[in-house]
């Protein structure tokens, strides 16, 4: 009997894969892996279930290019013949981006970069200089959570935003905060922007946004989680 080997999927999540829940992905990459054929180690119990854990559970309506998946295998199976199996068997939306030994937890996880893109009338180089003056001052928001309604001040969360106009879309290339005690969720940051510049999601047909998460970093903001 082979001792059971952690091993990382790196995958894209995109499309219309956007819109399902982090209940939804984990019940799909169970099938994708019985499917596959994986000889993934199972929970004990009375209903054994693939071990899957995930990093960074996406909001709905997020894409990526940069998600991640640990799973143990109780058999030697080559990395690559495990990325093929699993590549065979996902949707057209989903792709395998690799598969290694891990080498970082998934608690080292510090900040996760994101493109976000805001269509908008407002699209114009006055809307960017708005956007660069709002980070030179505090950022507050109203969050939500299980216990109420608070204000917070989301600028020390960002740790770089850089801003550019592509057509009729303002783009923002940010590096966000995403650890257990300090998530910003970038639905914050687009709203802040949205507030800033007098932008209505309302009208979906003339204003609406994009969310894209890019690469996920350790806490210098520099090294690629891996």
């Amino acid at each position: 009997m082979v001792q059971a080997k952690s091993v990382r999927l790196g995958f894209t999540k995109i499309g219309k894969l956007q819109f399902i829940s982090h209940l939804d992905l984990a019940r799909t990459m169970s099938r994708v892996m019985v499917r596959a054929d994986i000889p993934i180690w199972y929970t004990e119990g009375f209903n054994p279930r693939p071990k899957l854990v995930f990093s960074l559970p996406l909001s709905i309506g997020t894409e990526s290019i940069c998600e991640f998946v640990d799973f143990k295998i109780v058999e030697e199976l080559p990395l690559d013949e495990i990325a093929e199996r699993i590549g065979a068997q996902f949707a057209p939306e989903m792709k395998v981006n690799g598969v290694w030994i891990p080498e970082n937890k998934f608690t080292d996880i510090a900040w996760a970069e994101y493109e976000i893109k805001i269509c908008t009338p407002h699209a114009n180089i006055e809307a960017l200089g708005k956007i660069n003056e709002m980070l030179e001052k505090p950022i507050v928001i109203i969050k939500k959570s299980k216990s109420g309604e608070k204000e917070v001040d989301i600028r020390p969360l960002i740790k770089s935003l850089r801003v550019s106009l592509d057509g009729q879309a303002i783009v923002l290339h940010a590096m966000l905060s995403c650890t257990s005690m300090d998530y910003l969720n970038p639905e914050y940051l687009v709203k802040a922007v949205a507030d800033k510049l007098s932008i209505d999601f309302g009208n979906v047909d003339s204003e609406y946004y994009s969310i894209l998460r890019t690469r996920v970093k350790l806490g210098d903001g520099i090294t690629d989680f891996r």
